[in-house]
C-alpha cells in the first residue's frame, strides 16, 4: 500500500459485512479485524470541527489493515464514499461535499496547508483514498474535483506505515495524513488532544501485523476449530437488541452532473424492534423528485409535501434513535444515506451479510432472500415500496434473532452441562 503525502493509502471496508476479509476466525462486525486484534476498544471518538469526506478506491475496499476504518470509528464528522465502477471508462463518482471543501492531494497547484491564512483554509476536507497510482487515477477520471482548491501537507518525518514498503520515507497513511491536516485545521478546538488516541491506535494495529508476521506461519489455509454461531453474529444481535434501530431509506442516485446535489436521502422508515417504535420522515430536496422516482417509490405525487428540512429531519431522527442506536440494514447504501442525511455517523450492521453467514451463501436482495428460504412478510405499516421493503426486512431480522438466542441457548446449556460432568 503505497502512498503520498496528501494522498494517503488505500483501506478496509465501510460498515460491509461481505467486504470483511473472508476467514473463519471470530471477526468484529465494528473495525472487521479478527476479533483477537480489534482495535475498537483503543479508538475515541473525537468531535472534528472540519469534516472529512475520503472518496476510496474499490480495489482497496477490503485491504485487512486498512487506516480509513480508524476515521470511521474515530471521527464524528467523516463520510467515506466507495467509487464503484471501473474498467475502460474508468471511475466516475460526482459526490456532494460541502461548500468550501479543499482536495487533499499533492502535485502542481496545491498549497501547503500549514501556509494558509486562517481565511484561506478549507471548511471541509476531500481526502482520496488508495495506492499512489490508484489515487491519482481516481483524479484523472473525475473532472468534478479539478474545480476543487487543492492543499497538501509537509510532513518532517517519516511516516509509521511500516507494513508495507513506501515510495517514499515522508509518506502518510490515510489515518497519519488526515489527523497532521486535522492538527492544523481545528487547531485550539475541544478534544483535538484526542487526535493522538487515533495515532496509538494505528501505531497498535501495525504494531500487531508485524508481530504477526514475524512468527513465520506459512500462508497456506490450516484446518482450524471454527467459532461457535453465537460468537460469528454481531452484537447487536447479543448484547445490544435494546438499542437496535432497522432502517430502509429511498434516495436518489445520479450517475453524472458535477457535484451533483440531488444524490442523498428522500425517504427514511424506520422500527426498533425491542418495542416497535416507528419513524417516517422525507427530507426536502434541493431538486424537485422526477415523476419517475415517485412511481417508484410508489408513493403518491404530493409526497414533496410533507418533506421537512435537514435540521428539522434530523432532529426528529434523534428524538427516536437516541443517543447510540445500533443501526441495522440490508445493505450499506441505507447506512451511508441516513447517517449522511443526519451527518452522525452510528454503529451500523449490514444484515445482508449475517444473513448469508446463518444460510451458508451469499444474498441478493430482501425479496430474493424472503423467497428463496420461505419467509413470510411481516405486516406492512409505512407507505410505499419502503413500508413493503421494511415489512420483509423485519421478518428477516426476526428470524436472524430467533437463531441467534436459540444458539446461546443451546451454547448455555452445553456449557452447563460440561461443567456438570467436570465436578463429578
Amino acid at each position: 500500500m503505497r502512498s503520498t503525502p496528501g494522498a494517503p493509502d488505500a483501506v478496509g471496508g465501510h460498515g460491509r459485512n461481505e467486504d470483511r476479509p473472508r476467514s473463519s476466525r471470530a471477526v468484529c462486525y465494528r473495525c472487521h479485524k479478527a476479533s483477537t486484534v480489534c482495535i475498537c476498544a483503543s479508538v475515541r471518538r473525537v468531535s472534528n470541527r472540519t469534516p472529512i469526506v475520503i472518496l476510496q478506491h474499490p480495489r482497496e475496499r477490503t485491504h485487512p489493515v486498512g487506516t480509513a476504518r480508524l476515521a470511521r470509528l474515530g471521527l464524528e464528522r467523516v463520510r467515506i464514499e466507495v467509487a464503484r465502477g471501473g474498467g475502460r471508462r474508468g471511475i466516475s463518482v460526482p459526490i456532494d461535499v460541502p461548500e468550501g471543501t479543499s482536495l487533499l492531494f499533492p502535485g502542481a497547484g496545491a498549497r501547503p496547508l500549514d501556509s494558509l491564512s486562517a481565511g484561506e483554509r478549507p471548511r471541509a476536507l476531500l481526502v482520496l483514498d488508495g495506492t499512489w497510482s490508484t489515487a491519482g487515477k481516481l483524479y484523472q477520471d473525475n473532472a468534478w474535483m479539478h474545480g476543487l482548491p487543492r492543499v497538501s501537507l509537509q510532513p518532517t518525518e517519516p511516516g509509521n506505515y511500516r507494513i508495507r514498503k513506501e515510495p517514499r520515507a515522508e509518506c502518510l497513511s490515510t489515518i497519519e495524513a488526515i489527523v497532521m491536516a486535522l492538527r492544523i485545521l481545528d487547531a485550539g478546538t475541544h478534544g483535538v488532544g484526542d487526535l493522538d488516541g487515533l495515532i496509538e491506535a494505528f501505531a497498535s494495529m501495525v504494531d500487531a501485523q508485524l508481530r504477526h508476521a514475524a512468527r513465520g506461519e506459512p500462508r497456506m489455509r490450516r484446518a482450524r476449530e471454527r467459532p461457535s454461531f453465537a460468537m460469528r453474529m454481531p452484537l447487536a444481535f447479543r448484547d445490544a437488541h435494546a438499542r437496535a434501530v432497522l432502517i430502509y431509506t429511498e434516495f436518489r442516485h445520479v450517475k453524472h452532473g458535477p457535484r451533483s446535489k440531488n444524490r442523498g436521502l428522500v425517504y427514511c422508515v424506520a422500527i426498533r424492534p425491542g418495542d416497535g417504535a416507528r419513524f417516517a420522515g422525507f427530507l426536502r430536496q434541493h431538486a424537485p423528485l422526477s415523476p419517475e422516482l415517485v412511481r417508484h417509490m410508489a408513493l403518491p405525487p404530493c409526497v414533496e409535501d410533507a418533506a421537512t428540512d435537514r435540521d428539522t429531519f434530523a432532529r426528529r431522527w434523534r428524538a427516536f434513535a437516541g443517543s447510540d442506536p445500533v443501526l441495522l440494514s440490508w445493505n450499506k447504501n441505507n447506512l451511508d444515506m441516513l447517517c449522511a442525511a443526519v451527518e452522525r455517523p452510528s454503529r451500523g450492521v449490514v444484515l445482508k451479510g449475517v444473513f448469508g453467514n446463518i444460510v451458508g451463501h451469499a444474498q441478493g436482495g430482501i425479496d430474493d432472500a424472503m423467497k428463496a428460504h420461505g419467509i413470510k412478510s411481516a405486516p406492512v405499516v409505512f407507505p410505499g415500496r419502503a413500508g413493503v421493503r421494511m415489512a420483509g426486512l423485519l421478518a428477516l431480522h426476526d428470524m436472524i434473532r430467533s437463531r441467534v438466542v436459540a444458539e446461546l441457548r443451546r451454547a448455555a446449556r452445553s456449557s452447563g452441562a460440561g461443567a456438570r460432568a467436570r465436578g463429578r
